[in-house]
């Protein structure tokens, strides 16, 4: 087929100048569209005589077929080439975390700070812990003095030798460490009383770097009372609790709320009669706890923190 058209445009060339030699002056731009014309006529001619006589419908060279046959067929997925349209329009699988699987109704278990804090928000939650909130609410620091408060002796004679502490007023005053600023103070009568209620405080876990605990830096001790009252008025405390009505006496025009802590069998002294000035039998009845009750709490924190 391809000799056959080379042969009939050469043909057509030789005619074309055969003419061009013969054309007179002027007439070679007319010459030369009837050449292209012949050229044109040929070669559809030809393609006529092509995709008369072809039998298969395709042709090999650039001849007739039709259109059909000459367009590739589309490749299935996973085929060298372009993929289908059905192929194409699927989006690729997403690879999805473990997490989002979990079953209707079960979300799965959060390590944030909320989970983790959640068991010790649930312990702290117990009858005395409530009523400290309560009775402190809005109170940002608190002052303790520590004799006939916190330790089974009053005086500080009765510290020369030795100190014990009230499991009670400990629990309670853990749940004010927790609720409140917390500063500690003591009269004694040297440094061997000194050492032996600051041992006797850390012994009970009234003073310590745990949670709860007042820090060892916040024990304050002092030689006389007056120094005791110098030391409160300068902190500054919402509430100062103590055992001596002679310091509460001192300190009620200084503070806005005091504690007296009476002892055993004696009435409440002129001193709790003022406005700002509360007295109980004990740290933990202030709080409207039974001793007994929270000695249990003290207790059972101790048990639980060993």
């Amino acid at each position: 087929m391809l000799a056959e058209l080379r042969r009939l445009i050469e043909l057509a060339w030789a005619r074309l100048a055969a003419l061009l030699q013969s054309a007179p002056p002027g007439s070679l731009q007319l010459t030369g569209v009837l050449g292209l014309a012949t050229l044109v006529a040929a070669y559809y001619q030809l393609r006529g005589r092509s995709g008369g006589g072809g039998g298969s419908g395709s042709s090999s060279g650039g001849g007739g077929g039709s259109s059909s046959s000459s367009a590739p067929p589309p490749l299935a997925a996973g085929g060298r080439g372009a993929p289908s349209a059905s192929a194409s329009a699927a989006p690729p699988p997403q690879r999805q975390h473990p997490q989002q699987h979990a079953p209707a109704g079960k979300r799965p278990p959060s390590a944030g700070p909320a989970a983790a804090g959640a068991p010790h928000a649930a312990a702290a939650d117990t009858p005395l812990a409530a009523a400290v909130r309560a009775q402190l609410s809005g109170m940002r620091r608190v002052t303790v003095s520590a004799p006939g408060v916190l330790l089974e002796q009053w005086d500080a004679a009765e510290l020369a030798d030795c100190a014990s502490a009230r499991a009670d007023a400990v629990a309670a005053l853990r749940e004010i460490a927790a609720a409140a600023e917390v500063f500690l103070l003591a009269h004694v009568p040297d440094d061997v009383g000194a050492a032996v209620v600051a041992g006797a405080l850390e012994a009970a876990g009234a003073v310590g770097a745990g949670p709860g605990q007042v820090a060892p830096q916040r024990l304050l001790l002092c030689g006389t009372a007056d120094g005791k009252v110098s030391l409160v008025r300068q902190l500054e405390p919402d509430l100062h609790i103590d055992a001596s009505p002679r310091t509460v006496g001192d300190l009620s025009r200084f503070v806005p709320q005091l504690l007296l802590v009476c002892r055993p069998g004696e009435a409440p002294p002129a001193a709790a009669a003022a406005a700002n000035v509360e007295s109980a039998a004990s740290l933990a009845g202030f709080f409207g706890v039974p001793a007994a009750a929270a000695a249990a709490a003290a207790a059972a924190a101790a048990a639980g923190a060993s």
